[in-house]
């Protein structure tokens, strides 16, 4: 298959699915990347170009996290941090000022579903069970158990009184828990 074709390839034009539904002014990236602060600030997200400045203060999660994406493409930002409800794209929809025509980064073709309705699985989980996707205890309780069999193993590691294929069972299994905390911490499950 051809690079920039084909499902999942980035292509370099904006999606014309997207760009044919807002009109208005047409941005580049460059232009875009001027407003970059609390006096203007503008994203975009798809080919969708927003000046959120009216929005910097009234948004859930802070103003300074608004300011860390002024002037830039929240494409993916905008998808991870707003996984289970359209109400954000809903409000956004108040912002738009018209679409880009140029982006910094290449555009990916727009999802077919599967993500949309694995984020709809997802978020009905979490309210069926009745659980808190963002709440980091359950992570933790994870980290307490990863650590407590990680000091007991490394103590029996150094400890002489054991036999050395005790010894060296335990060294693997510290080894397995020095590494589950990063792999625990690192993954994102947005």
């Amino acid at each position: 298959m051809p690079p920039n074709t084909g499902k999942g390839y980035p292509i370099t034009a904006v999606a014309t699915s997207i760009s044919s539904a807002v009109t208005g002014k047409q941005y580049t990236w460059e232009e875009v990347s001027k407003h970059n602060s609390a006096e203007s600030a503008w994203i975009y997200i798809g080919s969708k170009v927003y000046d959120i400045t009216p929005w910097l203060d009234k948004h859930p999660g802070g103003k300074e996290m608004l300011l860390l994406a002024a002037g830039r493409d929240c494409t993916d930002l905008f998808r991870m941090y707003h996984p289970f409800t359209d109400k954000p794209r809903q409000i956004m929809d108040k912002f738009v000022i018209g679409t880009i025509t140029k982006g910094e980064f290449p555009q990916y073709v727009e999802d077919t579903g599967f993500y949309k309705e694995l984020c709809q699985r997802t978020g009905d989980y979490f309210r069926q069970t009745k659980q808190d996707p963002r709440s980091p205890w359950p992570g933790l309780a994870r980290l307490v158990g990863i650590f407590t069999v990680a000091y007991f193993s490394f103590m029996v590691t150094y400890d002489s009184n054991h036999s050395w294929w005790t010894r060296l069972l335990a060294a693997q299994i510290f080894g397995i828990c020095q590494a589950l905390p990063l792999l625990h911490c690192m993954v994102c499950t947005s």
